[in-house]
């Protein structure tokens, strides 16, 4: 009689949890990076009603491998400043935890090609305006940041010097069931 109860008991909390999160609700911004020898990746970060502080690998947010050598082109996902989910080499999906329409997350972007390819653009894919209030991109310059201005939902990099840039997302807008 009692392994039954404890039994019911952790279903019924752990229905109870899901419900908090059940039906998912996600918003992404998918980023396509080129250099101008024609390469390109897509990075997807954003927010999910399931996401972790940690990696969550259910939702797709897997590790890549390391980086290739030196002068080939390479886009990732990393963790920024001050922010360390542990050991990793990076993601291609960054997600943070979805709390509210008004929330700010920072996400960062490693990248790298051939000096003879830059300038690197980066473009988001959506409309920001549906999925977001506004982003900031800050270019980091070994530690001191500058602001990159973002013009009809893209930016471009010529400085061959700089391999890494912050992403602050201001707001949540298109929210998705199911997601």
């Amino acid at each position: 009689m009692m392994i039954e109860t404890t039994r019911f008991v952790l279903l019924a909390a752990s229905a109870a949890a899901l419900s908090l999160i059940w039906p998912p609700q996600s918003t992404v911004i998918d980023l396509t990076v080129t250099d101008a020898a024609g390469r390109t990746h897509t990075l997807s970060f954003g927010a999910h009603s399931a996401a972790t502080d940690t990696m969550d690998f259910v939702l797709g947010e897997l590790p890549v491998p390391p980086a290739p050598g030196e002068g080939t082109f390479d886009v990732r996902l990393i963790d920024p400043p001050g922010r360390s989910r542990g050991p990793s080499t990076g993601l291609y999906l960054d997600l943070r935890p979805l709390v509210s329409g008004d929330q700010i997350d920072t996400f960062a972007v490693s990248f790298r090609t051939e000096h003879s390819a830059y300038p690197m653009k980066f473009s988001a894919v959506q409309k920001l305006a549906d999925v977001c209030d506004s982003i900031v991109v800050l270019v980091d310059h070994e530690g001191a940041f500058t602001r990159e201005p973002v013009v009809n939902g893209g930016w471009a990099m010529t400085d061959a010097g700089v391999g890494r840039l912050v992403i602050i997302r201001y707001g949540v807008r298109g929210v998705l069931r199911g997601g």
